[in-house]
């Protein structure tokens, strides 16, 4: 049986698109391809296993699956003590004043005034700690991270509160890695590995390191390794062909937002470029939509070893009456980020609430941009039309009983949540971007695709078929029916002919 690698970069509290398709893939291949695949990522979490168990929990990780983090592999691999078994931290009160702040946070006051730490615990019994921060003189001067009440990381911090260095310990408290970080930028400069308490090498970014474990790890031959996070990845997989097959799964748009249009010529996306021009060489590259992978073939000639396959459902919901639907319900599921320009969903609604004021917009998800979208839903008076629900895990809340969903990103990669809301019977409305959209709706079937940037256009055939509740309820089934070529089993035929072939 071949052994399958995905090479992410986290699982955090809050799962980015390119996360939450991995682990339907993962699904995929358990059920159809009778393959588990490991999970391997590169970034320093402390929480990852606690992420981990929760994702396993809540039935979107398969319970038997295998994480292998980087950074805790090193700690486990160099250390001696591989119980599991917590260190309990013990705090020495008796120099200092405790005030409880609340059930979970404590503030230890030294009797000088000068020192002081503020603790916070996972549980109220005040037994599992999760951090804490050391202050002089009011200044934030340490933070130390647990797990399982093993000090994990030490960060210290400058005068201007951005972090100079941070420890990394083994089980037995040892330092196994110190990450340096540059004054000027505060990004990490190089990273120092210590075994049995002795500097033993030095890496110049995380890339050199993630190469350097890369090298070590033990991955059999035959293997197959699939890149989910080509920036952090490529290089480092490239390198174990021809032992290995690797597969680079382009989840973005190949070229830079602000050049999709121009095909032949326009600046490469900087996550793709070395994959592209065959700098980092790779077996198979995958398209999740098949006009990305005409664009991609029209400009580099000599490409013959691309391959598109879509995301899939791997779970349908059970189709719903049209009449439980709530006929004042719009959503919209992403990142608050840039790219995803959901400003112009508020402008969308400040046109379509002038004939229809009944409308809401629900929208789930968070990130960077939440102040500047609330800003402009109260700039517009929308307060009573829009809420920004917040990230969650259950998509079901949003779309069971919506009637459209939003997407007016610059660009994609595919758009799951396209797929999502057509899945639940949503019809989806969207700006035609590269890539995706086009590929899941057609206008006015299933959904409706406006030009890029606009929202009036989109306000506008949006309130004309509010008011045809019979062309809204058979937009919504054909939304159902128009992803049957995405259900698992069509998927993972797909997947099968690339995995199995030699």
């Amino acid at each position: 049986m071949k052994k399958i690698y995905f090479l992410n970069v986290d699982f955090g509290i809050k799962l980015t698109g390119i996360e939450r398709s991995s682990l339907k893939r993962a699904f995929l291949f358990k059920n159809y391809l009778n393959i588990l695949p490991v999970f391997i990522t590169s970034k320093l979490n402390v929480n990852l296993q606690k992420n981990i168990q929760h994702l396993k929990k809540i039935g979107w990780m398969p319970q038997k699956c295998q994480v292998v983090n980087v950074y805790e592999h090193l700690r486990y691999h160099d250390s001696n003590d591989k119980s599991s078994s917590p260190q309990f931290l013990s705090l020495n009160v008796d120099d200092f004043e405790v005030v409880e702040m609340n059930e979970k946070h404590q503030r230890f006051r030294s009797k000088s005034g000068n020192f002081s730490m503020y603790v916070v615990w996972h549980d109220v019994e005040k037994r599992n700690i999760n951090y804490i921060n050391f202050y002089f003189k009011s200044k934030k001067i340490k933070c130390e991270l647990y797990e399982n009440n093993r000090l994990y990381v030490s960060q210290y911090f400058d005068e201007n509160f951005y972090i100079n260095y941070e420890d990394i310990y083994d089980f037995q408290g040892k330092v196994v890695l110190k990450r340096i970080y540059s004054l000027k930028t505060h990004l990490i400069e190089r990273i120092e590995h210590y075994k049995n308490s002795k500097l033993y090498t030095i890496y110049k970014s995380e890339q050199e390191l993630t190469l350097k474990w890369m090298d070590s790890y033990s991955i059999e031959k035959k293997s197959i390794l699939i890149i989910d996070k080509n920036r952090f990845w490529s290089l480092a997989a490239s390198q174990r062909r021809p032992q290995c097959k690797v597969i680079s799964v382009l989840h973005s748009n190949h070229l830079c937002e602000s050049e999709i249009h121009n095909i032949e010529t326009g600046t490469l996306n900087s996550n793709y470029s070395a994959l592209l021009n065959e700098f980092h060489q790779v077996d198979t590259i995958i398209t999740l939509t098949p006009q990305q992978k005409v664009d991609i073939e029209t400009r580099f000639k000599n490409k013959n070893n691309i391959v598109t396959i879509p995301h899939s459902v791997d779970i349908l919901p059970e189709e719903i009456e049209f009449k439980q639907r709530n006929l004042n319900k719009i959503v919209a599921m992403c990142r608050l980020a840039p790219e995803k320009q959901v400003v112009d969903m508020v402008l969308m609604m400040s046109e379509l609430v002038k004939d229809h004021p009944e409308m809401k917009l629900h929208i789930y998800g968070d990130g960077g941009e939440k102040n500047k979208i609330i800003e402009k839903i109260n700039e517009l008076k929308l307060q009573e039309n829009i809420t920004l629900e917040g990230y969650v895990d259950d998509i079901s809340l949003a779309y069971q009983d919506a009637i459209f969903s939003l997407l007016t990103s610059r660009c994609e990669g595919f758009s799951l949540a396209i797929l999502e809301s057509l899945t639940f019977g949503v019809p989806a409305a969207s700006y035609d971007i590269p890539y995706g959209p086009a590929s899941m709706i057609q206008d006015e079937v299933n959904g409706i695709l406006v030009e890029l940037g606009d929202y009036k256009g989109m306000a506008k055939k949006i309130s004309n078929i509010l008011v045809d509740e019979s062309k809204l309820k058979e937009m919504s089934l054909q939304a159902y029916k128009s992803t049957d070529r995405y259900l698992e089993h069509n998927v993972a035929k797909e997947w099968g002919k690339l995995i199995f072939s030699e």
